[in-house]
């Protein structure tokens, strides 16, 4: 006769010399529907009185599992199941025992566990050691994103609990008076902090910070502290075609030189791994990742980082794919609006940076988009979702950091021009140099090269054009583009100054015509009665709106607080008519702190500009008198051209 018999709270038959452990499936059988084990009738089991006391649920239940720290900072792990406390603190294979019988006897009580329960603590025991601190953080954290699995209570063991835990076994790498030579501030300290735990944890992020909190300058102290301690062997950063310069820039600039990516772009671009692989730093472009996947997935990376992530918000889109299908270790996603137009924006970069965090595609559409606005904003999904993913992305506002945060912030953009404004350009120049006339001619000349540098088709005398030929034309009206989105995205509002008529022109008919909206303007051929009413009227505006203004005809007198952003699209040879001209947003009854960008072409008459105006405002201090642009000025750019050297 085959004999039940209770070992170590785990139920085994014999039969015979066969022992076999019971599952929660041949128990269930047994004991609640009295059937027969198999081939072997149940009126030919023998029982013990012991078992048969014991109470037999027939409805599984979830097994909750605890995690917290004890007081020497080891992970304690405790269950509850049915509502049942389990025993006290558990090592990791008691866990284990518990998930493999799929059942629990406790308190003269057969408790089945639940199938979704059973299989989602098996991916948290999946190479865990929880007998000493150094915990497998990645699979409790992607366990914590699994959608439909709330079985895990991680209230006890908070985030940053678990920071201090896992970077504590990096004491060995300690801060140095390293290659990053610019303070931070502390919000940026606080930045650094997080990458450093993502990255030592193999978590990707999301670097959210509002724009203008200098994203940028994080990621660039991160890579520094990773190069000073041989974190990773690589780093592929991949940004817009129009922010390829100015990263190269701001690693020279905070690294005093000692720091220069490798650039990956162009046509005489390397096709070859091995240049790739020796070295440190890659630079690239979203077009380029498409074009070169092949190349770019052959290698394993350290850390993939994307600049401007909501390049990716499609998560249909070829480079999407592109992008995810590249092997890396840690990916950091950067952006300042991580939902634009639907929370999918919000599921595509977070599955780059943990990919199936959010769960499928399909889940996250069943659970929240498939719902109207109403029932979402309602709904306790919602604020489910904010909770996960407040776990793998940091998010900082300025009014949430004032303290540290300057009021104002200048954002000088280095942008490189594109091949047929390159060609265009020096065109010009040469011609420029070849005249023996000298004089008025040359200076006229020289101005034509200031207004192609606001846009070639400026030369040429076309505005009636659209949208796609504008940026196609420009690298530099692209990237203002890029910014304007970001402003929109934000509700807030812009001012843009240019003194070129046809270039207010040109925004005014482009800009309307593609975000939909009435743009403003403000220059000499507005009447100064008609001035104060329509900056009403652009104050009034809900959300975003554009006005685009002469800096001499509006530079002073006007009051436009309900603009907290400004971009100065052709530079002024007076700091202080652009410091007025700022000071448009930038004034008393500002409530927002406000943005201040200088997009300007690398290697051009425009970089010579904008160095000379930085030296002008640090030797006055912006008490110069406001003057216009001068012959002395000019001769200075002559001599420039003909150096071939811009400084």
């Amino acid at each position: 006769m085959a004999e039940i018999f209770l070992d170590n709270e785990t139920l085994f038959i014999r039969n015979n010399d066969l022992i076999e452990k019971l599952s929660s499936l041949e128990v269930f059988s047994l004991f609640v529907r009295k059937r027969n084990l198999g081939k072997i009738n149940y009126s030919d089991i023998k029982i013990p009185d012991r078992i048969k006391e014991i109470k037999f649920r027939k409805k599984p239940s979830h097994l909750i599992v605890s995690l917290e720290l004890d007081d020497e900072q080891k992970v304690k792990v405790s269950c509850c199941l049915g509502g049942v406390q389990l025993y006290g603190k558990l090592s990791h294979l008691d866990l284990r025992k518990i998930v493999d019988n799929e059942y629990v006897i406790i308190n003269n009580e057969w408790i089945p566990i639940s199938e979704e329960s059973i299989q989602d603590n098996l991916n948290l025991l999946k190479d865990s050691d929880f007998s000493t601190k150094t915990i497998s953080f990645g699979n409790v954290f992607n366990y914590l994103g699994l959608f439909s699995s709330p079985f895990l209570d991680s209230t006890e063991l908070s985030f940053k609990i678990l920071e201090e835990v896992k970077v504590s076994q990096y004491s060995d790498i300690q801060e140095k008076d390293g290659i990053f030579r610019i303070e931070l501030y502390d919000y940026q300290k606080e930045g650094l902090k997080w990458l450093k735990f993502c990255s030592l944890n193999g978590i990707g992020t999301i670097l959210g910070d509002d724009m203008g909190l200098g994203k940028t300058a994080q990621v660039i102290a991160f890579i520094c502290w990773g190069i000073e301690n041989n974190l990773f062997d690589n780093y592929l950063i991949v940004v817009p075609s129009t922010l390829l310069e100015n990263w190269r820039r701001e690693f020279l600039f905070f690294t005093d030189n000692k720091v220069e990516p490798y650039i990956h772009h162009g046509a005489n671009r390397t096709g070859l791994r091995r240049v790739l692989e020796n070295e440190k730093i890659v630079l690239t472009t979203y077009s380029l990742i498409i074009n070169d996947s092949a190349l770019f997935g052959s290698i394993n990376w350290g850390a993939c980082i994307l600049d401007e992530a909501s390049l990716i918000k499609n998560y249909q889109a070829e480079r999407t794919i592109a992008i995810k299908s590249i092997p890396s270790k840690v990916r950091v996603a950067m952006t300042g609006t991580p939902v634009e137009n639907s929370l999918l924006d919000l599921w595509s970069i977070s599955d780059f940076c943990n990919e199936g965090y959010l769960g499928s595609i399909e889940e996250f559409k069943d659970v929240y988009v498939d719902q109207t606005v109403e029932q979402n904003l309602g709904n306790v999904n919602l604020e489910r979702l904010k909770n996960l993913t407040s776990n793998i992305m940091l998010r900082r506002m300025k009014i949430d950091i004032l303290d540290s945060l300057p009021d104002r912030i200048d954002i000088h953009q280095a942008i490189k021009q594109g091949p047929y404004e390159f060609e265009k350009y020096h065109e010009l120049r040469d011609e420029i140099l070849s005249r023996s006339d000298g004089g008025a001619v040359v200076f006229e000349l020289i101005r034509k090269l200031y207004r192609f540098c606001s846009h070639p088709l400026l030369v040429d005398g076309i505005t009636d054009v659209g949208i796609t030929e504008l940026t196609q034309k420009s690298v530099k009206f692209s990237r203002t583009l890029e910014i304007l989105n970001e402003i929109k995205e934000k509700g807030e509002k812009v001012l843009i100054f240019s003194e070129i008529i046809d270039m207010i022109d040109l925004f005014k008919l482009s800009l309307s015509s593609f975000f939909g909206i009435k743009v403003f303007n403000i220059d000499g051929r507005v009447p100064v009665s008609e001035r104060q009413e329509s900056i009403d009227e652009f104050s009034k505006q809900d959300g975003f709106a554009v006005m685009v203004l002469n800096p001499v005809t509006a530079g002073m007198g006007l009051n436009i607080t309900s603009a907290n952003h400004v971009i100065h699209y052709t530079r002024q040879w007076n700091p202080a008519l652009e410091e007025q001209a700022s000071a448009r947003a930038y004034r008393n009854g500002q409530k927002k702190g406000v943005n201040i960008y200088y997009p300007y072409y690398v290697e051009t008459i425009e970089e010579t500009i904008d160095n000379r105006l930085r030296q002008k405002f640090q030797l006055s201090e912006s008490v110069i008198e406001v003057t216009s642009n001068n012959t002395d000025e000019l001769e200075f750019l002559y001599e420039i051209l003909k150096k071939d050297k811009y400084e």
